[in-house]
């Protein structure tokens, strides 16, 4: 098995487009408070905010699909994912500490 094959990169490609569409829906239902959403808000949403979130899961995906692929021992399978879920873990809490909630008290990006 190639480590780049088509499958998994379309399979990433489709988590990371999906996972970024369902944290801007979230973060518009959560914080918007019926304010007027226009095109610069959403950029500033999708780009300073969303994509942040979603490349970390993306890269994990990538990394635990592959290892299902290619590891066959069953411990080091899992001691793997694990290790992984716990990095993941620490860098979405880095993001969400000083990309979401430090700006939201900063500025308002529902303001165009």
């Amino acid at each position: 098995m190639r480590l780049f094959s088509t499958k998994v990169m379309v399979c990433t490609v489709a988590v990371f487009v999906l996972l970024t569409t369902l944290f801007t829906v979230v973060f518009i239902m959560k914080f918007s408070f019926g304010a007027k959403i226009g095109m610069a808000t959403l950029h500033n949403i999708v780009i300073e905010r969303a994509i942040y979130l979603t490349i970390p899961i993306a890269i994990a995906y990538w990394s635990i699909h592959n290892m299902i692929i290619h590891v066959r021992h069953f411990w080091t399978l899992m001691a793997s994912i694990v290790l992984i879920l716990i990095g993941l873990s620490a860098v979405l809490y880095y993001f969400y500490l000083f990309y979401i909630v430090v700006p939201l008290f900063l500025e308002n990006p529902f303001v165009d």
